[in-house]
């Protein structure tokens, strides 16, 4: 998550809005919904214990960005 970040950090200015808050985290929801589907119980855990839980290979993360405005065509390709 760390290197997520400081990449994001690195594009402020020219890619992404400085005055934006530009952050990665785990996707609560959808490792909530991982851990459901292997038949766990996730009523009593908070979402502190739900980001802790260990996924073993599986990542999910949730990144909110603001590009600058004079970005007029934006091709993005994520792979992992």
């Amino acid at each position: 998550m760390a290197a997520i970040i400081a990449y994001q950090k690195s594009l402020e200015g020219n890619v992404l809005d400085r005055s934006s808050d530009n952050t990665a985290a785990v996707d609560i929801d959808q490792q909530r919904l991982y851990i459901e589907g292997k038949g766990i119980d996730t009523t009593d855990m908070s979402d502190i214990d739900i980001a802790k839980y260990n996924t073993g290979s599986k990542v999910f993360i949730s990144s909110n960005v603001k590009f600058v405005d004079a970005m007029e065509d934006l091709s993005l390709v994520c792979n992992m």
